[in-house]
C-alpha cells in the first residue's frame, strides 16, 4: 500500500490522495463511463493495489518505465492500471491504442519501457518487440500487495506526449510534485461541484491523464467520460444526467452547436463550460452562449510543459480575445527578444511559471534559472488581462508586418457559410510569405463573396491571397488543426 503521509513539505502523492478518498468515501463514484458500471474510490484503490502487487512480482519497481496502452472507452481499466503503476514507484508512460506500429515502437524505444499494461494487444506486437504486454484483468487475477515505496515530489510520475500539432509528438516527463500540486489543478476549481461533469475525450492524451490522475482523485462530483466522436451522445448524456459542467475543446464546441441546430437536446442543466487546448473563436463562444444561455464559459490557457501554471478567464463576448489572469500559484510575464518585460499593450512572448516541480521534455536536463516556461506564444497585457495574439510559429510576416492567423480565422468565421477555418503562411518563389486559408463551408450557403467578405474585415496585409475549400480540415487527436499538413498540401 502507498503511504498517505506527506513529506516534510506536506507533499502527498496521487496514490496517497486516492488512499485517503477510498478510506473516507469508499462507495463514492468519481468516474462513470457512459454505458458502464461506475468506478468507486474503494474499488479503484483495491484493484490498483492488486495491479501494483502483480507488477512488483514481475520485478517492476522505482526507476522503471511502464507503458499504458488503452483505447476506446476503456477508462476504468486505464485508471486502475495508471494508479497501479504509480503505486509501484514506477513511471507511467501514456500511449494511445490507435497509434500505428511504427509510432508506438518509436515511443516505446524512446522511453525505454520495460513492458505494457494495456487493453487489446496489438496483433504484431510480439513480432517486433520483446517486451511483455499484460492486461489489467490478468494482473488483478495474479494479485499481490505492493510494497510501500516512498514517493518524493521530484520523482517522475509519468511521461506524456504532446499532440504533435506542429510536428512529431514530443515526450515530456512530469514529476509527482507537479502532478499533485496543491492537491488539485487550478483549472479544475472552475467547475461546478454539485452536479456531474461530462468530459468527452479520447484516451492516451495529457487531458485523459489529468482526468484519471488528478481530477478524479480530488473531485467532489462524478466525472462522466464518453466518446468525443459521438456528438449526439454528448447531448443525450447532458440531458439524461443533468450535467452541470461540460468540458469541451473548440472543435467539440463547434460540432455540438451544429448538432443542436439539427436535433436539439435539453442542455439547460449546464451552468459551466470549460474550454482548453486551443483559442476559442468568438463565433464559437457566442454560439455556445446561444445554445446554453444559462452557462458561463471558463477558459484555461496553458501549455503542456508549463502545467500547473495556468491563465484563467471567463469568456466575455465584448472581449473574446482575452485570455485572462494568472491562476493560483501562477506567475506571468510578457517579454521582448532581449527577454526583458515589455510595457502594457506591447506585443511579446508569453512566459509562465509555477512553484511546482517543472515538467521537462525527455532528455532535457534541468538548468539553474530555468523556472520559466517560454511558451513561444505571442500576446500582450492590458489592464492586467492577458490577450493572445498567436502562436509564434503560426504568425505570418507580410510586408514586414506580423499577421495573426487567429485574426484571419475570426474574419473567416464571421461568414455564415464557413464552419471550419485555418489560416497559415505559404512561401512564394522569391521567399516571401503570403497569407493562405483553408475553409469548410455549408453546402447550402452561398460562398462566392467569401474573399470580398473577409477583405472588408481585415487590413490589406492580413487578407488571404489564397482560400481553398476542403471537405474537412486535418486534425489531431484533440481536434487541433494540423497546419503543417495544410502547408504541405498547398505546396503540392
Amino acid at each position: 500500500m502507498s503511504s498517505v503521509e506527506g513529506d516534510k513539505d506536506g507533499f502527498v502523492s496521487v496514490p496517497g490522495l486516492l488512499r485517503a478518498r477510498a478510506s473516507r468515501y469508499p462507495q463514492q463514484s468519481p468516474l462513470l463511463v457512459a454505458g458502464s458500471v461506475p468506478l468507486t474510490y474503494g474499488g479503484w484503490d483495491l484493484h490498483s493495489d492488486m495491479v501494483a502487487g502483480a507488477l512488483a512480482r514481475r520485478g517492476v519497481s522505482s526507476g522503471d518505465n511502464v507503458g499504458l496502452v488503452f483505447g476506446g472507452m476503456d477508462w476504468i481499466n486505464y485508471a486502475i492500471g495508471y494508479l497501479g503503476v504509480l503505486k509501484t514507484g514506477a513511471t507511467a508512460v501514456h500511449l494511445a491504442a490507435d497509434l500505428d506500429h511504427a509510432e508506438l515502437r518509436r515511443r516505446v524505444e524512446q522511453t525505454g519501457v520495460v513492458g505494457i499494461v494495456g487493453g487489446v494487444r496489438q496483433p504484431l506486437w510480439g513480432r517486433y518487440d520483446h517486451r511483455w504486454w499484460i492486461s489489467v484483468a490478468e494482473l488483478i487475477s495474479i494479485g499481490g500487495w505492493p510494497t510501500e515505496p516512498r514517493i518524493r515530489g521530484e520523482d517522475i510520475a509519468e511521461v506524456l506526449y504532446t499532440s504533435g500539432t506542429t510536428g512529431p509528438a514530443k515526450a515530456m516527463v512530469n514529476p509527482h510534485g507537479n502532478l499533485a500540486f496543491g492537491h488539485s489543478r487550478a483549472a479544475s476549481q472552475t467547475f461546478d461541484d454539485t452536479q456531474p461533469m461530462l468530459a468527452p475525450m479520447p484516451l492516451g492524451t495529457p487531458s485523459s491523464a489529468s482526468i484519471a490522475g488528478m481530477f478524479a482523485v480530488t473531485t467532489k462530483t462524478t466525472i462522466i467520460v464518453c466518446d468525443p466522436r459521438d456528438i449526439q451522445g454528448i447531448g443525450e448524456l447532458v440531458e439524461r444526467h443533468r450535467v452541470g459542467s461540460l468540458m469541451l475543446t473548440p472543435w467539440l464546441a463547434m460540432q455540438l452547436i451544429a448538432a443542436q441546430e439539427v436535433s436539439p437536446r435539453d442542455l439547460s442543466s449546464v451552468t459551466m463550460i470549460g474550454i482548453a487546448s486551443a483559442p476559442l473563436p468568438a463565433s464559437v463562444g457566442n454560439g455556445l452562449l446561444r445554445v446554453m444561455p444559462q452557462a458561463k464559459i471558463n477558459t484555461a490557457y496553458a501549455q503542456s510543459e508549463a502545467v500547473p501554471a495556468v491563465v484563467l478567464n471567463q469568456y466575455d463576448p465584448k472581449r473574446p480575445r482575452a485570455v485572462g489572469k494568472p491562476g493560483p500559484g501562477t506567475e506571468l510575464r510578457v517579454v521582448n527578444d532581449a527577454e526583458q518585460e515589455v510595457e502594457p499593450g506591447t506585443l511579446g512572448e508569453i512566459w509562465l511559471r509555477a512553484s511546482a516541480p517543472r515538467r521537462r521534455y525527455l532528455g532535457r536536463p534541468a538548468r539553474d534559472g530555468d523556472e520559466w516556461t517560454k511558451t513561444k506564444d505571442l500576446g500582450y497585457i492590458e489592464d492586467d488581462v492577458l490577450y493572445l495574439f498567436d502562436r509564434a510559429s503560426d504568425t505570418i510576416l507580410t510586408n514586414e508586418q506580423l499577421v495573426s492567423s487567429i485574426d484571419v480565422e475570426e474574419a473567416l468565421y464571421e461568414h455564415p457559410a464557413v464552419t471550419q477555418a485555418a489560416a497559415f503562411a505559404i512561401v512564394d518563389r522569391v521567399g516571401n510569405q503570403r497569407v493562405a486559408a483553408a475553409v469548410v463551408t455549408r453546402p447550402d450557403r452561398h460562398t462566392a463573396d467569401l474573399s470580398d467578405f473577409v477583405a472588408a474585415r481585415l487590413n490589406r496585409h492580413e487578407r488571404p491571397q489564397f482560400i481553398q475549400r476542403l471537405p474537412t480540415l486535418p486534425r489531431g487527436i484533440t481536434g487541433k488543426v494540423l497546419k503543417h499538413r495544410l502547408r504541405r498540401q498547398f505546396i503540392g
